[in-house]
């Protein structure tokens, strides 16, 4: 089962792969500025933010499977959209799409937490992670390699229909072939906005700070997602192409990070520790970049991301699912991802002005010492953690 959840994962993540290198470029056809093309990336996350829980708890009721299945089914949706984006409100509305129907993170980890347990979970959110990972080093390389060297005359439509035919694939894969890992008489009857579960996972002494460090590191990794490819283009006269070979390399750093290396360092130094190695790492290759004099500095610093990437997120999922019973995991997890769509909302909403207005550099800066604070939170839940296992 976990073959075919990682399959599907790899697969779609190709497809994203291949848009978000070349999404700004997307934005630079229709004529949008560095700050609408971060509005834009802002709505997607915002997309994700208000359905993420929706997905999490739909999944918990009815099972996982009927909600990766929608999720593809929407995603396909959202990519038709932005092949035939030819104003900004088509632009816009195609990430808003994308965003709402962005539940697969969620559900796929929820599926891994069902059928594992205790150093397993850890283990397998790492090798699904990987997945991720290896889709995202597979995507830039085919959307590099179709985009070509001159944006003026890239096919942007061809790369959006050759996302949504990946899309397709993943789910009839799903369809076919994934069989559902959260049996009926596991699922929640709770209704969608159960108070009661909202409030005991807001008071969880570690589930609120988790929560706290996700939001602060995923808002740092929209920075990446929005600003670098204009960076490399504005500062170092990167191509397309070389965009997207960079976004492979980072992809690749991070997959094998995830495959060989997530479990180890969990059981050398534990899931906490994990998290917080990863925390460090993405914020010196956040500063790496900011103060890159040439192309060899941009490589370094996405090394560093990929790293920490890999190391914080298998482990924060491991982290929020042993913290709840199995039927509130879906739920869980789905708040979680939330608490991280509130940060890819907010940050783009002042990377682009900073890229215009102060210079290409200081998104990059604020990124890296947004880190800062989710260190601080991560140090806290780390000792509600101690605490709670002492009680």
């Amino acid at each position: 089962m976990l073959v075919i959840v990682g399959v599907v994962v790899f697969i779609t993540f190709i497809g994203i792969g291949i848009i978000v290198p070349l999404f700004p470029f997307f934005g630079a056809r229709i004529g949008a500025s560095p700050e609408t093309i971060t509005l834009a990336v802002a709505v997607g996350a915002f997309g994700q933010l208000i359905s993420t829980p929706y997905w999490g708890w739909l999944s918990d009721r009815i099972g996982r499977k009927p909600v990766l299945l929608l999720s593809l089914a929407g995603s396909t949706l959202a990519n038709v959209l932005l092949a035939y984006a030819d104003s900004l409100t088509t632009l816009l509305l195609s990430r808003l799409v994308a965003g709402l129907m962005s539940g697969i993170i969620a559900v796929a980890f929820a599926s891994v937490a069902d059928v594992t347990s205790g150093d397993r979970r850890a283990k397998a959110m790492g090798r699904i992670g990987a997945c991720f990972s290896f889709g995202f080093m597979m995507g830039p390389a085919l959307g590099g390699l179709l985009a070509g060297e001159n944006p003026a005359t890239t096919d942007y439509f061809g790369i959006a229909m050759m996302a949504a035919a990946l899309d397709v694939l993943a789910l009839l894969l799903a369809a076919v072939f994934l069989r559902e890992t959260h049996p009926p008489e596991q699922r929640s009857q709770a209704p969608m906005f159960d108070r009661d579960l909202a409030r005991r996972s807001l008071q969880h002494p570690v589930l609120m700070k988790m929560c706290l460090a996700n939001l602060l590191f995923a808002g740092s990794f929209a920075v990446i997602d929005s600003m670098l490819p204009l960076f490399g283009n504005r500062v170092h006269g990167l191509t397309p192409v070389q965009i997207g070979y960079l976004f492979t390399f980072m992809g690749l750093m991070s997959t094998l990070v995830q495959a060989f290396a997530v479990g180890r360092v969990a059981a050398r130094i534990g899931v906490f520790g994990s998290v917080t190695a990863g925390l460090a790492l993405f914020g010196i290759g956040q500063m790496f970049i900011a103060v890159s004099e040439s192309s060899v500095w941009m490589v370094a610093g996405g090394f560093c991301i990929a790293a920490g990437f890999a190391i914080f997120n298998a482990p924060a999922s491991t982290i929020v699912t042993t913290a709840v019973a199995p039927a509130e995991r879906g739920t869980v997890l789905g708040i979680f991802q939330g608490a991280g769509n509130v940060g890819r909302t907010l940050t783009p909403l002042y990377s682009g002005w900073l890229f215009t207005a102060v210079g290409p550099a200081a998104p990059f800066v604020g990124a890296s010492l947004i880190m800062v604070p989710a260190l601080g939170a991560l140090w806290r839940a780390r000792r509600a953690a101690g605490v709670t296992a002492s009680n």
